[in-house]
């Protein structure tokens, strides 16, 4: 094993692992920005909740045939209800915002300095895990696996 003896290079090793640091801190602190905006994207969509009714409710959990309204009424339009499976499953509709606007950062927290990604919209477990007539939206998955790969781009990039 080499033994150092020159003060110099240990403070220059020092200074190289702190940079390291730095960087790997700097890519964390970027990828969970990343995380934030996904979030805003994933909570955007702009499909009009009038649009969604003339549709027949596409993210009913039954997913087929006309709304209880159209069944109730006799006015069963299959020209629209055939369109229910053109709907994207994300992002999800943004009627009043709320749920966009709600999302916020907080941290970094602890020693090894967490972050977290939180929204206090009230209906926010309706939307993600769903209900026994409103399907789950899980974009919260989707936010994981994007900051799962950036991570792993980040690490790959410094040598990890």
């Amino acid at each position: 094993m080499r033994t150092y003896d020159k003060a110099a290079y240990i403070l220059a090793l020092q200074d190289g692992m702190a940079a390291y640091a730095q960087s790997v801190e700097h890519g964390y602190r970027r990828a969970v920005r990343m995380s934030v905006k996904d979030f805003r994207e994933l909570t955007s969509g702009d499909i009009p909740a009038k649009t969604l009714r003339r549709l027949g409710y596409p993210y009913a959990v039954d997913g087929s045939g006309p709304s209880r309204r159209q069944r109730l009424t006799g006015k069963t339009q299959y020209s629209k209800v055939a369109m229910r499976g053109r709907v994207p499953y994300l992002p999800v509709n943004k009627q009043t915002g709320r749920l966009q606007r709600s999302g916020r950062l907080k941290g970094p927290t602890g020693p090894d300095k967490r972050y977290e990604l939180r929204a206090d919209a009230p209906y926010l477990p309706f939307v993600l895990f769903g209900t026994r007539s409103l399907m789950a939206r899980r974009f919260d998955k989707v936010i994981q696996r994007r900051f799962g790969a950036r991570w792993k781009g980040i690490e790959m990039a410094l040598g990890g």
